[in-house]
């Protein structure tokens, strides 16, 4: 019996539904498949490895814990389908499963995904990173996700600078004797950004989704765009999720800054919270905090060469990843005057 024949046995055991049929959507280090069945709407089925496998860890309970509390706020996301005895996430063999409802057709292809299953509900694939209404969308659902208020037992956001930053430096450190002379320039700049960059520990936590970027939203039937994939979320400081958000109206493709999409974004966000002074001032830490982050974890891959210039790091190269991480300080000043308008 392969995967996903026990996959499908075990979720008829525990949910007591049948007959259903698995679609692939996304094969990496979790599966996730579109499942289809006769006495319902379709469900998302999240599979996770046993812990030691590969894959980062994630604690599928703390996931099921903040999706449940979206919807007792009301808040337009996946909600979670309980097993026949009340459960959240179910376990086996010690892989974890999460299943929640199916609400949007994605506006990219999920990713990793190698099937051809994957691509079949696509909305919009092509320009989505320049595309006012969707950033709009992202923007507003970002802002309203800031205005709930968290409970203290909502577990950290899962991808701080904090750590990620420590990590990121301990990476570079251990390579400071292989570093050829003319790469000594970026290597002591990443070094340097990784020890100084802002850690926003002071800030107010609010709850945050801590991965907003396209490839996380999905188009529901109305037309909403709501976010999926909320395996990092937890209390965080909202500036994060602004970032993260705004870091994208750098187009890779066209390697420039995209001054409509920061607007579309700023506008979708003051739909329902602004920003204080004080984070905007700190905004451009914000904005460059996870390509830093990837620059300085790839930076060792390219020293010894397990990385080519060529090579696609999450859909680009590390040079067009570079790109975007320089623009930060012009996208945060354009972010600052749309937000001003709002003030």
């Amino acid at each position: 019996m392969d995967e996903a024949e026990k996959l499908v046995k075990l979720i008829e055991q525990q949910y007591q539904t049948r007959p259903i049929k698995l679609h692939l959507v996304a094969s990496g280090w979790k599966k996730v498949y579109r499942l289809e069945h006769a006495a319902s709407p379709a469900w998302i089925v999240r599979a996770y490895p046993p812990p030691g496998d590969e894959g980062p860890p994630v604690n599928v309970e703390a996931l099921a814990a903040v999706l449940l509390f979206l919807e007792e706020q009301a808040y337009p996301a996946e909600r979670v389908v309980r097993a026949a005895n009340q459960a959240s996430v179910i376990q086996d063999d010690g892989w974890q499963v999460l299943i929640t409802t199916f609400i949007g057709q994605a506006l990219t292809a999920w990713q990793p995904a190698d099937q051809s299953d994957a691509t079949e509900h696509i909305v919009h694939q092509d320009h989505l990173d320049e595309d006012p209404q969707i950033l709009f969308g992202l923007g507003a659902a970002l802002g309203r996700l800031h205005t709930l208020p968290p409970p203290s037992t909502l577990p950290q956001a899962g991808m701080l600078p904090s750590r990620e930053l420590a990590w990121a430096a301990t990476n570079l450190v251990e390579i400071a004797a292989e570093v050829p002379d003319h790469l000594q320039p970026q290597y002591q700049h990443l070094r340097t950004m990784t020890q100084d960059a802002d850690r926003y520990e002071d800030l107010p936590f609010v709850l945050i989704h801590n991965d907003c970027n396209p490839s996380n939203a999905v188009m529901t039937p109305t037309g909403e765009i709501t976010l999926i994939d909320w395996e990092s979320a937890g209390r965080g400081p909202a500036l994060i999720d602004v970032g993260i958000l705004l870091s994208n109206c750098f187009s890779k493709r066209s390697m420039r800054i995209d001054q409509a999409a920061i607007v579309a974004i700023v506008d979708g966000y003051c739909q329902y919270r602004q920003l204080t002074t004080t984070e905007l001032a700190r905004l451009p830490d914000a904005i460059r905090f996870f390509r830093l982050v990837l620059l300085a974890g790839y930076f060792p891959e390219l020293i010894n060469q397990t990385v080519q210039p060529t090579d696609l790091l999450y859909g680009a190269t590390y040079a067009q990843w570079q790109a975007q991480y320089e623009a930060s300080d012009e996208i945060a000043a354009l972010a600052r005057e749309a937000f001003s308008r709002y003030r």
